[in-house]
């Protein structure tokens, strides 16, 4: 039955990758395959993705009004600004922090609490080929079926509708895949508390080249 949903979800995202509620239960989906524990597993030999995981921290996430009131530039601002400008609800407002018990659903989890944040700290807008792009830039890092599934049916999607975007889509997704191969491990860096902090600091932490990623060799 898992497989069946699986595929029926993931069918559904090849053709419409913006619908967030199709994506969202194919995301509950995958993460009871063997496939997305081996991805969590492969996550956990990195040390800071691993601090995350085993202590399955999920920050809090201060409502808008308090989001405002940090300074000009910091996350927290920025952070603001991007909400209102997309009239977006974050993931961590209307749901609950889930009982997660496997590796692989918190790493579900944490991928959606910081899914805005992502887009704020990368520099990407809600755009189809940013959204490809930021997709690309997780399953660099964390090999997420999910996100595979996801910048697949980006590119699938311009292929029967536009296919003159394909190039720059590509260009973007290889842009953005290359970025989460040199940098820090994204969902292991504790951005909810630093809503404080420049904007532009957290970006060079985050960009600071590491010896080893979590699907490297060892």
């Amino acid at each position: 039955m898992t497989k069946l949903k699986v595929l029926y979800y993931a069918a559904r995202t090849l053709i419409s990758p913006r619908k967030i509620e199709v994506v969202l239960k194919l995301g509950d989906a995958l993460c009871h395959l063997p496939a997305f524990e081996k991805a969590a597993g492969q996550a956990l030999r990195e040390p800071e993705l691993n601090s995350v995981m085993v202590n399955r921290y999920l920050g809090h996430h201060p409502p808008l009004n308090d989001l405002r009131s940090f300074p000009e530039g910091s996350l927290g601002r920025e952070y603001a600004k991007f909400l209102e400008k997309n009239s977006l609800t974050p993931y961590a407002q209307f749901s609950p922090k889930p009982a997660v018990h496997r590796h692989g659903e918190y790493l579900k989890e944490r991928a959606r609490y910081l899914h805005d944040i992502a887009h704020v700290v990368l520099g990407l807008s809600t755009e189809v080929e940013d959204e490809a792009a930021l997709n690309a830039f997780l399953l660099a890092q964390v090999a997420s079926p999910i996100s595979a599934i996801i910048v697949a049916g980006y590119i699938l999607r311009a292929a029967l509708s536009d296919p003159l975007t394909l190039p720059s889509m590509i260009d973007k997704i290889s842009a953005l895949w290359q970025k989460g191969r040199n940098c820090r491990p994204f969902l292991g860096m504790r951005w909810e508390e630093y809503w404080h902090a420049p904007l532009g600091e957290l970006r060079m932490v985050l960009l600071k080249p590491l010896p080893s990623l979590p699907h490297g060799s060892s």
